[in-house]
């Protein structure tokens, strides 16, 4: 019994001071948020509200940048392609990752490689005729 009393005080310790013992990232420059499509679309509005409530909370500018073309893949790879610092993030929705990776259009090992800061859906329809 004193055993599993020990135990469960060890346990619960752990627990309590793992939590307290967090690193916290500090920005130290701008941050770019890389949208592969056009300014305007649903990626874009989102990326830009996103970022003005994030330079508020992280205390530091971020910019988002358009990079259009190859049905958003030049700015996803934009992304990859940048240092890995921290200081480049996407804002794509998450299922172009997926598509892009499913469809070998990429370079770039996979969606596993990404860290999401945001979730994002645009419902996508495919309809033909009834005939």
């Amino acid at each position: 019994m004193k055993k599993w009393k020990f135990s469960l005080m060890l346990s619960v310790l752990l627990v309590f001071c793992a939590s307290l013992s967090f690193a916290q990232f500090k920005f130290e420059r701008p941050i770019t948020i890389i949208v592969p499509w056009a300014a305007g679309g649903a990626s874009d509005q989102v990326a830009r509200v996103l970022a003005g409530e994030m330079e508020k909370t992280l205390g530091q500018k971020i910019a988002v940048v358009n990079q259009p073309g190859g049905s958003g893949s030049i700015g996803q790879k934009g992304v990859y392609d940048a240092k890995h610092d921290g200081y480049t993030w996407a804002g794509n929705a998450d299922g172009s990752v997926v598509t892009y990776q499913t469809l070998g259009l990429l370079e770039y090992p996979s969606h596993k490689d990404w860290h999401h800061y945001y979730a994002m859906f645009t419902p996508i329809v495919i309809s033909v005729p009834a005939d």
